[in-house]
């Protein structure tokens, strides 16, 4: 299965063309990260397109950060910098659940989407206990 490109990914995300310095070592290592996070053995036929999406999230962020905008998809702030000062807040919640890094985005949401359609969901059972 091939990996994915920067060429695809910009295909659905356009916006991550305007990505400034350092921009050929973030993609270089965006793109390096993404293959060995989605591994062909659970994303099997996904595995390119989970790495489009997965790579468009974590770009879209720094992005977000290189534009002055650290709010999350809730409308939150999550960081705040003033000088050499960052603040950091708690994750957003949504309906009193926390949310996950991945809902920050609308690309982290596809590759959830994605990932949904490739793991199986399982809880052990130990018996005996709780009887």
């Amino acid at each position: 299965m091939a990996n994915t490109t920067k060429a695809k990914v910009l295909l659905i995300a356009p916006e991550l063309a305007n990505l400034t310095d350092p921009l050929d070592e973030t993609w270089d290592q965006i793109l390096i990260d993404v293959v060995q996070d989605t591994p062909s053995s659970i994303y099997g036929g996904f595995q390119e397109r989970a790495q489009r999406y997965l790579a468009a999230h974590y770009l879209s962020i720094i992005y977000r950060t290189q534009q002055g905008d650290a709010t999350n998809a809730a409308g939150g702030v999550v960081m705040d910098k003033n000088g050499d000062v960052i603040k950091q807040y708690a994750s957003p919640t949504k309906m009193g659940k926390v949310m996950s890094p991945f809902e920050e985005t609308s690309y982290g949401k596809q590759f959830l989407e994605i990932r949904k359609k490739c793991t199986i969901g399982f809880s052990v059972v130990i018996p005996g206990v709780g009887t």
